[in-house]
């Protein structure tokens, strides 16, 4: 099962785009079969997250990592996680934690990128492979990861989320000023 990835540049149906449908368990043979080609996909492109309908399949399942490299440019990475299934997930905004404003791109947006605005913390809640109720809470970029990906479930894409007082624009653009970004930091620490 060679899983390529759908872009709103390439898609020829509207998968990125619709409510992701509810996974019932047991898990199937081919809904297994699919998860795993999710993680060796994750694992292959070294990414954060993956969602299924980024790969064409319209249910609510994510596949998701904090690598450890993300520490040289994120300020609030906390930990690295392993890949991680996650089942009809949600998730719940502790709203005193506030908000972050930090940058994103999607392997299903080519063109674009930019800043957007996620709750600092969240809970979350969902289910493994085996149908357990999987629940917690993430901060930092763990939450920005989880945000992202469940976004995916609803047909929701970082250009949805760019606002006017943040920058976006061309990946290009936004690449430089990105690491000019991290280049100002590190001079003055």
């Amino acid at each position: 099962m060679n899983l390529p990835i759908v872009t709103l540049e390439n898609q020829t149906n509207n998968v990125l785009l619709e409510l992701a449908q509810d996974v019932t368990f047991p898990l199937s043979t081919e809904m297994n079969a699919m998860i795993d080609q999710m993680r060796k996909k994750l694992e292959e492109l070294q990414a954060a997250g993956l969602a299924a309908p980024q790969v064409g399949y319209p249910y609510k399942i994510i596949v998701y990592q904090v690598l450890e490299i993300a520490k040289d440019f994120r300020l609030d990475w906390y930990a690295a996680l392993p890949p991680t299934v996650l089942i009809n997930p949600s998730f719940e905004p502790i709203i005193d934690a506030g908000f972050t404003d930090d940058w994103e791109s999607c392997l299903s947006v080519e063109t674009q990128m930019g800043k957007i605005r996620r709750y600092t913390s969240i809970r979350f809640q969902g289910f493994d492979i085996d149908g357990n109720k999987v629940e917690g809470q993430a901060n930092g970029y763990h939450a920005r990861i989880l945000q992202h990906e469940i976004d995916h479930l609803k047909g929701c894409l970082i250009p949805h989320l760019f606002r006017d007082d943040l920058p976006f624009g061309s990946i290009e653009e936004m690449k430089k000023m990105r690491q000019e970004e991290i280049e100002k930091r590190k001079g003055a620490s």
